[in-house]
């Protein structure tokens, strides 16, 4: 055997070998893909389940803080109506007061009104009998006036 004959042997052996490794590779590489394809699943799995259990117990919270935000609603809401009931009242109060004072100052102003009308119907009982007076003055002075002019 000459030494072409052995190196291609030795070539040979070595594509053997490389045909057998690659083989190997290739089968290590599907099983690789393999093992990976089951564990990316097996993740998803897990993730799905961990974002449905956030998920529920996002919408729980949810639902508490939903809770929670009604009962401090309805509670603002039975303050609020007491507040306004008080306000109502004071207001009623108030105005009821005002109302009094309204008609007392009204009813006064009628008096004062009243005693005015007839303090005038007075002055003019007074100056109807002053100019009464006055006429017969006058009447008087005409004929004392004309008297006098007949004595001299």
């Amino acid at each position: 055997m000459n030494n072409e004959e052995k190196m291609f042997d030795l070539l040979e052996k070595i594509y053997i070998e490389l045909q057998g490794t690659k083989k190997e590779l290739r089968d290590e590489i599907q099983d690789v893909r393999k093992e990976l394809r089951t564990e990316i699943q097996e993740v998803r799995a897990e993730l799905k389940a961990e974002i449905q259990e956030v998920k529920a117990e996002l919408k729980a919270e949810i639902q508490e803080v939903r809770a929670e935000l009604k009962a401090e609603i309805q509670e603002v809401r039975a303050e609020l109506k007491e507040e306004i009931q008080g306000v109502r009242k004071e207001l009623r109060t108030e105005i009821q007061e005002v109302k009094e004072e309204l008609k007392a100052e009204i009813q006064m102003n009628r008096k004062s009104i009243e005693k005015l009308q007839f303090d005038m119907d007075q002055l003019k009982i007074d100056v109807n009998s002053l100019t009464a007076k006055t006429a017969l003055n006058e009447n008087k002075i005409i004929e004392l006036s004309r008297d006098l002019k007949r004595v001299k």
